[in-house]
């Protein structure tokens, strides 16, 4: 285990590292697992913080790590060869959970939360992901770097509520989430999102909303969703993506 808040690299040449075990404790704090869980942890690496999440929920529980690179799903399941409560999957992380869940750990940056990540996640599920915009790629144009916050979401019976966790550097994920919603501008949408965290107002975020019917005052706005500064009230619209 890594008792210092220090970054290891993981694969240099793609500029994928441990990240800030800091960060990584308080969003684990922050999403309460409990024992007897279902967690899906989407973009595992090689499995370090997978882990630490079979610990939270106990052999009662159940954590599905998926993990986009071939090469780092196969070292994840071999380091976590002996954990029974564990399961790894190479794939896309925009396309699971496939199966409701009560928690969703997100460990690579996106521009918008992925379809499966709000349907599958339960009523009273968490979820926490990094939401922001590529800002640096590296030389052989595979690996960025993005700029964001932390989001944190709970489905509740009428929506989800949601707030910031602070700002945030995380590794851009690749997969179906860079495509970035093709019935959208892209440079347009980016830019859009990028106007909304250079306000340093993401600490007034109180729900998400989905479908087209937008709040009166949001922090960002898409076409089908939105961080709102009001509190939740009302059932979201189903009319998501």
């Amino acid at each position: 285990m890594l008792y210092q808040d220090c970054v290891l690299s993981i694969q240099q040449e793609r500029n994928v590292n441990n990240g800030s075990p800091a960060l990584h404790a308080w969003a684990l704090h922050s999403l309460q697992i409990n024992r007897g869980n279902s967690v899906a942890h989407i973009g595992c690496g090689t499995g370090y913080y997978t882990s630490i999440l079979s610990k939270l929920t106990g052999d009662s529980g159940l954590v599905t790590a998926i993990e986009f690179d071939p090469v780092l799903a196969d070292n994840a399941g071999r380091n976590l060869r002996d954990n029974g409560n564990i399961r790894v999957i190479q794939g896309d992380g925009c396309v699971w959970p496939q199966v409701p869940v009560d928690r969703i750990y997100v460990n690579f940056a996106s521009s918008r939360p992925a379809k499966s990540w709000i349907e599958n996640l339960r009523v009273g599920g968490k979820l926490i992901f990094p939401l922001g915009v590529p800002i640096e790629q590296s030389q052989n144009k595979r690996s960025k770097t993005a700029k964001g916050i932390l989001l944190f979401v709970q489905r509740e019976p009428s929506g989800y509520k949601a707030s910031s966790l602070g700002p945030t550097y995380f590794v851009w994920g690749e997969g179906s989430h860079d495509e970035t919603a093709i019935h959208y501008n892209r440079k347009k949408y980016l830019k859009q999102l990028q106007d909304s965290i250079e306000t340093k107002k993401a600490d007034r975020i109180r729900s998400l909303r989905l479908g087209k019917a937008k709040t009166s005052d949001e922090w960002f706005s898409g076409d089908d969703w939105g961080l709102s500064y009001e509190p939740l009230s009302k059932p979201s619209s189903a009319d998501f993506y």
